[in-house]
């Protein structure tokens, strides 16, 4: 009794990557590059010509699959089959999604040949990772990793942390945690991470001093869970990189851009608390008019700040006392903070020869006022 071995040839695309292939030249089917299944393969498209052939053997009736999966869906690649004598078998293109299935059963043993082009005409230098799978090397649920390297993940779950990425995508192209829903914990999805293009390994992609969840209006963590007997981790609020937005989402940023409103001040330095709505004292990360000088000033009649820009000190002149005093960066950072600031007929002066060139935003409370100044370049 003859039987049919399924043999697999899962593909994963990483972009932007500038690699080493070491099968060419095999442009063409004199020079197609012999491969065997059980191991991963690396190789690149590296021109917007660069068309690249591989050879391989199939047994009497064996089932033979084909899948590209977990690529960007900005690449398109096409993956075409021909036999011995390179009559075309069957092809397929990458879907919106990113993903392509094909299938055939040959006859006979033979040679077979696939052809790996791309074809959206918006060529980057990108590499790829492939493998071939049959009966002694399996990857059961399709998701690029063999059964074998699957000791901490479900073998028979192509998506083991519920994340929306395959658990092969996750360990090969992104260098996600496979267990782990929200890698960088900031309460994201790590597939929504990579569908809105910022980064699942750090949680603050345009590094404006927000959260990509907060700027997004996440208003609850990733959750974690158990997957047919695997646990996986959720969003670790310890971390420090979870903000919940208060206003559940009705107001987001662009967590790609700095300075959503293109104003001249970062996110960051508009929503100082991080949580999403314009509070008193603060300006508004979607309207640039309010960025002027950076933070709007409020009740300055009855507080002097000097000199703007300041170098060396900065003198305050008050008729009351301040609560307490604070100097931000433009990242929302502290950098230096004061208590319980008396009038005493005196100027208050602050040393700031310890604070970097760059702008700076001063927050006094004072009971029920808040003052702030943009203080200019150093």
């Amino acid at each position: 009794m003859k039987k049919n071995i399924i043999l697999t040839l899962s593909l994963l695309t990483l972009i932007n990557i500038n690699a080493q292939d070491a099968y060419e030249p095999n442009d063409d089917f004199t020079t197609s590059s012999p491969i065997s299944s059980c191991t991963q393969l690396n190789a690149t498209i590296d021109s917007s010509t660069d068309v690249d052939y591989y050879e391989f053997n199939s047994i009497d009736n064996q089932a033979i699959e084909f899948r590209i999966f977990g690529q960007p869906t900005s690449l398109t690649l096409k993956a075409t089959i021909y036999d011995a004598s390179l009559t075309e078998i069957t092809n397929s293109t990458t879907n919106g999604a990113g993903f392509l299935f094909l299938t055939f059963i040959p006859s006979g043993i033979s040679n077979f040949y696939i052809k790996i082009e791309e074809i959206n005409n918006s060529f980057s230098a990108d590499s790829y990772h492939f493998i071939i799978t049959n009966s002694t090397c399996l990857d059961t649920d399709g998701d690029g990793l063999l059964d074998s390297d699957e000791t901490t993940t479900d073998p028979f779950g192509a998506d083991t942390d519920y994340d929306g990425l395959f658990d092969g995508s996750e360990v090969i192209v992104f260098a996600t945690d496979p267990l782990d829903a929200d890698t960088d914990d900031d309460g994201v999805y790590d597939g929504l991470e990579i569908s809105n293009t910022t980064n699942p390994l750090f949680f603050d992609s345009d590094t404006d001093g927000l959260s990509d969840g907060l700027e997004i209006g996440v208003y609850a963590p990733v959750s974690s869970g158990t997957n047919n007997g695997y646990s996986y981790a959720g969003t670790n609020i310890a971390a420090g990189n979870y903000f919940p937005d208060a206003d559940s989402g009705f107001t987001t940023t662009n967590p790609l851009i700095a300075d959503t409103d293109g104003g001249g001040v970062i996110d960051g330095a508009e929503d100082l608390n991080k949580n999403g709505i314009v509070d008193n004292g603060e300006t508004d990360p979607l309207v640039g008019g309010d960025d002027i000088l950076g933070v709007n000033e409020y009740n300055l009649s009855s507080i002097n700040i000097y000199p703007n820009p300041f170098t060396d000190r900065i003198i305050i002149e008050q008729i009351f006392n301040i609560g307490e005093l604070s100097i931000y960066n433009v990242l929302g950072q502290n950098m230096i903070k004061y208590i319980d600031i008396k009038n005493n007929g005196k100027n208050t002066e602050i040393i700031t020869t310890e604070l970097p060139n760059g702008m700076y935003i001063i927050k006094s409370k004072t009971f029920a006022n808040k003052v702030y100044k943009v203080l200019g370049n150093k």
